[in-house]
C-alpha cells in the first residue's frame, strides 16, 4: 500500500508542471495580443487555437493574433 501511494503521489507530482501551464487560449480576449504580421510560412510558427475570422499563433515563445483575410 505504501508503494503505491508513493508511486501515485509521484505521478501527481510529475504531471503538475503540465497542468499549471495549460492554457485556455479561448478565453483570451483577441483585442488584448499583439498582431502578428510575419509570414505564416515560417517553420518556428505553432498555431495553437483557431477561431472565426483569427488565429491564435505562438512565435519565439509569445503569442500573437493573426487576422485572416476576407472573413
Amino acid at each position: 500500500m505504501k508503494k503505491f501511494l508513493v508511486s501515485a503521489l509521484l505521478l501527481i507530482a510529475l504531471s503538475l508542471p503540465m497542468v499549471l501551464s495549460a492554457t485556455n487560449y479561448a478565453d483570451i480576449d483577441p483585442n488584448s495580443l499583439p498582431v502578428f504580421t510575419g509570414s505564416m510560412n515560417d517553420p518556428e510558427i505553432r498555431i495553437v487555437y483557431q477561431k472565426d475570422g483569427y488565429v491564435y499563433v505562438v512565435h519565439n515563445g509569445h503569442l500573437y493574433i493573426y487576422k485572416i483575410p476576407n472573413s
